[in-house]
């Protein structure tokens, strides 16, 4: 049996905190509770406007608006199909050139799944640490210049120790953040 969630009740729970962090299992509800979230922020304004990077290019307009409605056209989407693609659309945020409310990064780790597989690297230690700086950093600086909300999705790792855990959760736990976390069998 689903257990229903109530998308509104969490954001009156979370609205305070500039950056959530939501995570859980494939088909937990994770994107949709996300595009709740960006609902309601667009809602409060009509200059209200967000930026959603969907890695794993299954966000849809229909979706949006089926979720959204129409304050669903004050969403620029883009959809990396690699991590250098993510690279550019991360760096473009900071020189956008109309005020962004709310930034969603759908799902973070997603494409960085695929630099770790292609390069080398000395230590686990030095790949957390440049995923810190050329990512992470860069895109916490622009949401505080912005002074934006900010929705990170997280996958959850794979790793039999770090169950229900993001991945990469060693580097996303030191984010001053409100976290969700969502279990499959959910709907909203």
């Amino acid at each position: 049996m689903k257990k229903h969630i109530n998308p509104e009740g969490l954001w009156e729970q979370h609205y305070h905190s500039k950056i959530i962090q939501i995570y859980g299992k494939a088909g937990s509800g994770k994107s949709t509770l996300a595009m709740h979230f960006v609902g309601y922020i667009l809602q409060q304004d009509i200059k209200n406007k967000a930026f959603w990077v969907d890695a794993e290019r299954k966000t849809t307009s229909k979706r949006l608006n089926d979720i959204i409605g129409n304050n669903a056209r004050s969403i620029l989407i883009a959809q990396p199909r690699t991590y250098d693609e993510q690279e550019k659309v991360f760096k473009s945020l900071s020189t956008m050139e109309f005020p962004i409310t709310v930034i969603v990064i759908d799902t973070i780790s997603h494409h960085f799944r695929e630099l770790e597989k292609r390069d080398s690297w000395t230590s686990y230690s030095d790949y957390l640490q440049f995923f810190y700086e050329i990512h992470i950093l860069p895109l916490l600086i622009t949401q505080r210049w912005m002074n934006c909300h900010l929705i990170l999705v997280h996958q959850i790792t794979s790793l039999p120790e770090e169950e229900d855990k993001p991945y990469l959760y060693k580097v996303f736990e030191e984010i001053h953040s409100d976290w969700i976390h969502l279990e499959k069998g959910f709907e909203s």
